[in-house]
């Protein structure tokens, strides 16, 4: 079974356990990073 499988699998069994802290501060981390204006 390969590695994305294998995550799928945990997902839909409920056995994947992410702690909250380690999303939270995924999201504050992509929130400050530096934007290119000329993107928008």
């Amino acid at each position: 079974m390969d590695k994305v499988a294998a995550i799928q699998a945990a997902l839909a069994s409920g056995a994947y356990n992410v702690p909250a802290s380690a999303v939270a501060s995924r999201m504050v981390d992509a929130m400050l990073e530096p934007t290119d204006p000329s993107q928008s």
